[in-house]
């Protein structure tokens, strides 16, 4: 059996921001929309707790499941997340939930798009300065071409 690949914690933030956005658009619970979501349920649906999941060997016959220490992992995303101004902390440190915010939420849906959607958005976006970058450069293969028959 392949050993699954774990997440980089440094990819934590974006992952539970992915997962948020998501459940902020997709569930259609306007409890999320109001409130929030709990930190522990965003963990488990960005795949944060399933990646600290190892299994321990109780007795000769008995496997057991256990989950490492994640919760300081997803503290550290939390405040890297609130100092970019992804989302925004509603309630005490026992009943915690975390409310995306517009930033939060352009983002997340930013993250949430395919790899080619992004690549043409960047090249959308810098579209002149390649159409310059073209003729200048054509332009200068000419006058070079130009130069070396006149020099031969």
């Amino acid at each position: 059996m392949a050993k699954k690949k774990r997440i980089k914690p440094s990819k934590y933030p974006e992952r539970i921001l992915k997962a948020l956005v998501k459940e902020y658009y997709e569930s259609g619970n306007e409890s999320i929309r109001r409130d929030g979501m709990a930190l522990s349920i965003l963990a488990v649906r960005a795949g944060i707790v399933e990646d600290h999941k190892t299994q321990v060997q109780v007795s000769n016959t008995k496997v057991c499941s256990s989950y490492g220490d994640f919760v300081s992992e997803t503290d550290a995303a939390l405040r890297e997340m609130e100092e970019l101004g992804w989302v925004k902390k509603q309630g005490s440190a026992g009943d915690l939930y975390i409310l995306p915010t517009a930033e939060g939420l352009r983002h997340g849906r930013w993250l949430l798009l395919s790899w080619y959607s992004k690549a043409f958005d960047a090249v959308k976006a810098e579209f002149r300065t390649i159409i310059v970058a073209l003729i200048t450069a054509a332009i200068v293969s000419v006058v070079t071409t130009l130069i070396m028959q006149l020099l031969d």
